[in-house]
């Protein structure tokens, strides 16, 4: 159950005098700096001192679009980086660093995020960890990496280039004739396959005349 204060932090109501004074109590509780960072209202030092308390404040602060890139050392803090390139609104020159970050949660969630630069997005593709390259082939949307991807050794990583709607449509043929099912399935489902590869799906599950089921 939130506090009462947790409810006084996000009353759009709080004059200004009583939100420094509420600022002052964020320092050691936090609840109410959680509410305080979803405010509209915060002048840039007030968000500053609240990304600075801590990391969950800062990523919550980023994802509400009151953190800003200059704000940021993704060096220092960097899943509050990551947050800000999820929105699309962090520094490409970020990611090459964080795509050799030594913790794969990092480098996990920086696969997730949109728009990577060549360098980075070719460092995740080959990550030793499978986990990376999973996260990089379900939502890149580079035709050519996907077809990198598609040839992975790892069969959970081809299932999601499968799954893939950006994903070549002669990759997704050509998985078709994976040796893992889970890839077959995925290619079969996917909407960018190509128009005779579905008919000839459709063609080899139709049942022979004169069968019954």
């Amino acid at each position: 159950m939130t506090s009462p204060l947790y409810a006084v932090a996000r009353n759009p109501a709080l004059p200004p005098d009583q939100l420094a004074r509420l600022l002052d109590a964020a320092d050691a509780d936090e609840e109410p700096a959680l509410a305080l960072a979803d405010r509209p209202d915060l002048a840039p030092e007030q968000v500053r001192r609240l990304a600075g308390r801590d990391e969950d404040t800062a990523v919550r602060l980023a994802h509400g679009g009151l953190l800003h890139a200059a704000d940021v050392d993704p060096a220092v803090h960097p899943t509050v980086a990551l947050a800000l390139l999820g929105e699309g609104r962090g520094d490409l020159a970020w990611t090459e660093r964080l795509a050799r970050h030594p913790d794969r949660y990092v480098r996990r969630l920086l696969a997730s995020c949109p728009g990577l630069p060549d360098e980075a997005a070719d460092l995740l593709a080959a990550d030793t960890e499978t986990e990376v390259a999973v996260e990089l082939g379900c939502h890149t949307t580079h035709p050519d990496l996907l077809a990198r991807l598609a040839r992975h050794p790892e069969a959970e990583v081809r299932s999601w280039v499968a799954s893939n709607e950006a994903a070549p449509p002669e990759r997704l043929a050509a998985l078709l004739a994976d040796d893992d099912v889970r890839v077959r399935r995925g290619a079969a489902g996917n909407p960018a396959l190509p128009p005779e590869a579905i008919a000839a799906l459709a063609r080899e599950t139709r049942p022979a005349p004169g069968s019954t089921r």
